[in-house]
């Protein structure tokens, strides 16, 4: 809902340039713009009551915390890698950062634009099996913390509970 009520108010485009695992402190991601939070901060209330550090608590899931006993850790992934748009090309919806700092190396797309966005997630649980890029992180559960499944957001709103395994 809140990515939704972000693009009616950036004429139809989605928050980015973004990377994949997405940090909840405020103070982390207001300074990193390749970071939801970053974008999203006008829509959400912040809990400021942990170590004087601003979290999004919409960005922290309790069955995460409860496994890793930590509560700074990246506990969902945004989707970076690409889908079809309704022109027929295959890109990648939220764009990716450059390398060298804030300028995007390809910038976000329209929400619009995405082909079928009932059938395409947008963010689901972060863990080694679905996300083998975060295989030496040691916050990041082995697999998926709700048993078989991931908790998935797709682009027109709805969740899901994928099977995982």
């Amino acid at each position: 809902m809140l990515v939704q009520m972000y693009t009616q108010d950036h004429k139809g485009q989605l928050p980015g340039p973004l990377r994949g695992g997405q940090d909840p402190r405020y103070p982390y991601s207001k300074n990193n713009p390749q970071q939801l939070v970053h974008y999203l901060d006008d829509y959400i209330t912040l809990d400021t009551t942990v170590e004087d550090t601003s979290r999004a608590k919409i960005m922290i899931c309790p069955a995460f915390v409860q496994e890793i006993s930590h509560i700074d850790v990246r506990c969902y992934e945004i989707r970076i890698s690409k889908l079809r748009m309704l022109n027929g090309k295959v890109e990648a919806p939220f764009g990716y950062p450059s390398r060298g700092g804030e300028e995007a190396a390809d910038p976000p797309k329209m929400l619009a634009s995405i082909a079928d966005p009932s059938k395409d997630w947008m963010m689901q649980d972060l863990d080694k099996i679905g996300t083998p890029s975060y295989q030496n992180d040691p916050f990041t559960p082995e697999g998926p913390v709700h048993g078989s499944v991931r908790n998935t957001l797709f682009f027109d709103g709805h969740v899901e509970a994928l099977n995982a395994l």
